[in-house]
């Protein structure tokens, strides 16, 4: 029977911790409502979530070791402290503590990649016996009935991510118009015409005429707490033309029943929010508008009114779709903090109010 040395002891056990950790990450279940709804073939839809697993646990891995570096050996200590038990210990606490980082980076980065793609963490849900939970809705008014003369039916708000002149809403703003023109806040008005949508994420490509002022994304995740403002024109004919300005945080960096794809967010929004950009405390965009809590439904189930349960769609998210279309956008990491009122000057030139005419 051979002694294991330390180091082959220390080997051992950070190869078994590194395997047990990835076969625990990847033990979980995962579905896809949109392909449980087209009503695809189980071999199908089996073979896309491999195939989409892979992916993200590659970008995943990636993404971590550059976060976090692994500790390869433990040569600092055994000069510092001997070649003994005491080395081994630091060394081996040393490792778990990296391994922790490197473990929180990789779930973090692995989730928003599959749910960028349309796949939610669990179990697929089943309906309640007893009350449903509170679900969001559009915070797009109501349309009109169609007439032969297309009229304003409903507003929204969109941004402009490229200087081709592309701009991003939610599918809900767009649904179903006969016709689409954007405003910006100077008055100028200019046709839109619809390029893309991506019904599960709720996200419309729009394309006008020229091109100007663009928002930037910004690298990364925001995290919980972390202030935000939004631009847009709620409430249009009631409200400000020229847009309105507020400001919150990020509520939750997740959205009903956990949903990855989604951040809740404080700060307030109306109907015509729908479709603008959350920005961070430096003007990157962070998210898209997207919907608030129903507070009548709420109260009647839970007897109490919800106070700001908003959602956004996570700026990565936004950030795929366009990818998946060819559209160049810009992105850098987070700046500087800036005043409200010198980001509310850029959103004014790269955000247009929405009109949907049906």
């Amino acid at each position: 029977m051979k002694i294991l040395t330390h180091a082959k002891l220390f080997a051992i056990l950070l190869i078994f911790h590194i395997f047990g950790n990835t076969f625990a990450q990847t033990s979980g279940r995962w579905f896809n409502s949109r392909l449980l709804e087209q009503g695809m073939p189980p071999p199908q839809r089996e073979a896309i979530g491999k195939a989409d697993n892979v992916q993200c646990q590659a970008d995943a891995r990636s993404s971590a070791a550059q976060v976090v570096p692994q500790l390869t050996n433990c040569n600092y200590y055994t000069r510092t402290y001997g070649d003994g038990p005491l080395a081994v210990h630091l060394c081996m606490e040393e490792r778990d503590r990296r391994q922790a980082r490197f473990n929180n980076a990789h779930r973090d980065v692995y989730q928003g990649c599959m749910a960028s793609r349309g796949w939610v963490f669990g179990v697929p849900p089943v309906a309640p016996s007893v009350v449903a939970a509170p679900q969001p809705v559009p915070i797009a008014p109501s349309a009109v009935p169609q007439n032969s003369e297309p009229i304003i039916a409903s507003t929204g708000t969109g941004f402009f991510v490229s200087t081709a002149g592309h701009l991003l809403s939610n599918e809900h703003v767009i649904d179903g118009c006969r016709k689409l023109s954007a405003r910006l806040a100077s008055g100028e008005v200019f046709p839109l015409n619809l390029v893309a949508t991506d019904s599960p994420n709720d996200l419309a490509l729009l394309k006008a005429p020229t091109g100007g002022a663009t928002a930037t994304f910004r690298q990364g995740p925001a995290p919980l707490g972390e202030r935000i403002v939004v631009y847009g024109f709620p409430l249009a004919g009631t409200l400000s033309i020229s847009g309105n300005l507020t400001t919150g945080a990020i509520s939750a960096v997740a959205g009903i029943s956990g949903d990855p794809s989604k951040y809740q967010i404080s700060a307030p929004i109306q109907p015509g929010n729908s479709g603008g950009a959350v920005l961070d405390e430096s003007g990157l965009v962070i998210g898209i508008v997207q919907s608030k809590l129903n507070a009548v439904k709420a109260q009647k189930i839970t007897g109490d009114i919800p106070q700001n349960v908003n959602f956004a769609i996570k700026a990565s998210v936004a950030q795929n779709f366009l990818e998946a279309q060819g559209i160049r956008y810009s992105e850098r990491a987070k700046a500087v903090t800036r005043k409200e009122s010198l980001i509310a000057e850029d959103a004014i030139r790269t955000t247009v109010l929405i009109a949907c005419y049906k």
